[in-house]
């Protein structure tokens, strides 16, 4: 945004059981964060469509 204004989108596509699996995934993932600083993998599963190679 070489202007300095930006517009983001957002759309809520996700399932409920999608949240309910995030809920459930989430201390460990944050207790992981908190050792190594580095991003865990316990979610990677909620991107595989958007990063998948076609």
């Amino acid at each position: 945004d070489p202007n300095g204004h930006r517009l983001e989108l957002v759309a809520n596509t996700h399932t409920q059981e999608q949240l309910d699996e995030l809920k459930r995934v989430a201390p460990a993932m944050l207790e992981e964060w908190s050792q190594t600083k580095k991003a865990p993998r316990h979610a990677a599963w909620l991107h595989e469509l958007e990063f998948r190679e076609e």
